[in-house]
C-alpha cells in the first residue's frame, strides 16, 4: 500500500466542475477525505467530458477544488 503523502498527482473522476475548479462528484465526500490525507501540494486533476460550468456551484467547507481539469478539447488550469 502506498502512503497518500507520497503522491504527486491524483486523478479525480467527476460529473461536472465550475470555473473555480469546484467539482461535483459521485457523492459521499470520498475523494475529499482522501485528498485531506495527501500533501497540500498534490496536483489534483479532474477528468471530464464537458467543459466547466460558467458559474460557481455551492460548496461545503470540506470540499477541495481541482487544480486542473482535462477535457477532450481543452485543459483548464485553475491555479492562480
Amino acid at each position: 500500500m502506498i502512503d497518500e503523502k507520497q503522491l504527486d498527482v491524483v486523478f479525480l473522476p467527476l460529473l461536472v466542475c465550475d470555473v473555480a475548479g469546484n467539482r461535483v462528484g459521485y457523492g459521499k465526500g470520498f475523494y475529499d477525505r482522501f485528498l485531506e490525507k495527501c500533501r497540500p501540494t498534490v496536483l489534483k486533476v479532474g477528468l471530464s467530458f464537458v467543459k466547466p460550468l460558467d458559474y460557481q456551484i455551492e460548496t461545503n467547507p470540506n470540499d477541495i477544488p481541482l487544480d486542473v481539469l482535462v477535457c477532450p478539447d481543452k485543459i483548464y488550469d485553475f491555479r492562480q
